[in-house]
């Protein structure tokens, strides 16, 4: 038996399998109390998302998406999910990319101590 944390996970995984992930996480729309603005923001992505990925963000907290590269990856993510002090907090979809065993990129800037060199582990 093997017990780890999501972090650690996710990071044995993309080394283990050579590909990047996408990992989003709902944090604003499934915080929004507003059925009217929570519409509006699932309107927003649906015209932006991919069918596919759309689907996926409107059933569920967490979402993963495979990329063969994080160049591909960290593109996506900053083309398609706003930082998370751009504007309205309904909006916002936690965005992390993990390549190489580390984390590359997040949309969150509370979340730089994980954003680290290819190759690198932070510190403990």
């Amino acid at each position: 038996m093997k017990a780890s944390d999501f972090l650690t996970f996710l990071e044995d995984t993309t080394r283990e399998t050579g590909k990047t992930y996408l990992m989003l996480r709902m944090t604003g729309p499934n915080n929004c109390t507003d059925v009217e603005k929570l519409k509006e923001v699932y309107a927003a992505y649906k015209f932006n998302l991919d069918d596919d990925v759309y689907r996926k963000i409107f059933h569920n907290e967490f979402v993963y998406i495979e990329f063969d590269t994080d160049d591909e990856a960290v593109n996506y993510a900053f083309d398609n999910f706003p930082k998370n002090a751009d504007g309205d907090p309904d909006y916002y979809i936690f965005t992390c990319v993990i390549s190489e065993g580390t984390v590359c990129y997040s949309n969150d800037e509370l979340a730089h101590y994980y954003t680290v060199p290819h190759g690198t582990k932070p510190e403990d």
